[in-house]
């Protein structure tokens, strides 16, 4: 698995930006992610549905950070 060539690489922690869009998906997605490994920290697009996800993790103990590049144009 990718991610865990690289966490076997480096130390500290590994940010991982998660590919979904709904809600219910993204909570999926990222629990996946963190049961993997508690050295990630999970990436929310900042949107309406990201900020109730980055809640819920939060209150979970999961580390999340907020990403703003949603969409290609944006980013140039």
């Amino acid at each position: 698995h990718l991610f865990q060539e690289i966490l076997d690489k480096q130390i500290g922690p590994l940010a991982v930006q998660i590919a979904e869009t709904s809600k219910e998906d993204m909570l999926r997605q990222a629990k996946e992610l963190y049961r993997f490994s508690s050295r990630i920290i999970i990436k929310i697009p900042a949107c309406r549905e990201g900020y109730f996800v980055i809640e819920e993790l939060a209150e979970e103990g999961i580390p999340v950070m907020a990403t703003t590049i949603f969409e290609a144009h944006q980013a140039y």
